[in-house]
């Protein structure tokens, strides 16, 4: 039998627009952060409990709307990814927001992080799929480009390798092989086009 426990949020007593998206935490080094973006141009961030982190941790913007979210697999820094084609890198250890503005030239429907972390790949609605590098500072410096029909809503990467990691190249650990797909199909059905991001990834 499973129990199931409801932990009403402030965000939701006193809504400020509709729900966009949201996503937890992923990171077991750090505690559970929920992440909630609303139509106000707020990203909010809360408890496992629902209760709103004190002091108040909400990131907005009035001309914006944040679109994707996606937290880094292995600390609490989280990519918020708008309307207009920026990213910013928000941590919670002490509240800094990285920008990257015109990081895209329309708004981005999806953002991942690789298994690593060292990668952060997103996408477009006009279907420009970037990779991006961090440094240890939480800046972002573009690895490769490209560009496919529709909108891109999927990526997903390839199940880490099996083999001695001592085998493996770096950029392949930094960046594995995925798969992405959209609208207009998947990136299967373009063997070329996939086989072209991966080797970019890879230098």
């Amino acid at each position: 039998m499973s129990l199931f426990f409801e932990y009403p949020t402030d965000l939701l007593k006193k809504p400020k627009g509709s729900l966009i998206t949201s996503a937890w935490s992923i990171s077991h080094s750090d505690p559970p952060y929920w992440a909630i973006s609303t139509s106000s141009g707020d990203v909010s961030i809360f408890n496992e409990e629902g209760a709103r982190l004190e002091p108040d941790m909400t990131l907005h913007r009035d001309a914006s709307q944040c679109l994707a979210l996606a937290w880094h697999p292995a600390s609490s820094l989280l990519a918020t990814c708008w309307s207009d084609g920026s990213i910013f890198l928000w941590s919670m250890k002490d509240g800094s927001v990285k920008e990257s503005l015109n990081a895209h030239k329309a708004g981005i429907s999806f953002v991942i992080w690789s298994p690593e972390g060292s990668r952060l790949i997103t996408a477009d609605q006009t279907g420009t799929l970037a990779v991006w590098s961090t440094d240890h500072r939480g800046r972002l410096t573009s690895v490769c480009k490209h560009v496919k029909q529709g909108v891109i809503t999927h990526c997903v990467f390839r199940a880490p390798p099996t083999i001695n990691a001592n085998d493996v190249s770096s950029a392949m650990m930094a960046c594995p092989p995925f798969f992405w797909g959209g609208t207009s199909g998947g990136s299967d059905s373009q063997p070329a086009q996939l086989l072209a991001c991966v080797d970019e990834c890879r230098r």
